[in-house]
């Protein structure tokens, strides 16, 4: 089973990667994924430290009144390297910041089938 966790505080955003993902798993015939949402990076990281298990991460960048998805970030990389993150950001310009914490990718809002 593949674990997909997305961190995004605006609905409209978190609701067109969640249609991303379905689309994806009826193109390709995938009944092994499952996901969860979540619009705080603060409660994602209370479920992580208490054993939320995530195979793929979609974290974005700036939530507004919380921990910044790079901080989070680099708290999940203090003891696990291996979970494949990708930033969705409007903000071009927090791309470079992604190398501190081994970002697989950046996504350009709005998430589309296009950049899949």
């Amino acid at each position: 089973m593949m674990r997909i966790v997305i961190c995004e505080d605006e609905s409209y955003y978190q609701e067109a990667i969640c249609d991303v993902i379905n689309s994806w798993m009826t193109t390709t015939n995938r009944q092994d994924v499952s996901y969860v949402c979540f619009q705080s990076s603060e409660d994602l990281l209370e479920r992580w430290v208490n054993g939320l298990a995530m195979d793929l991460l979609f974290l974005d960048i700036q939530i507004p009144g919380e921990l910044s998805g790079l901080a989070l970030a680099k708290k999940i990389r203090e003891t696990d390297s291996q979970i494949p993150i990708v930033f969705i950001t409007n903000y071009a310009e927090f791309a470079c910041d992604g190398y501190s914490v081994n970002a697989l990718r950046y996504l350009k809002k709005p998430v589309d089938d296009l950049q899949v």
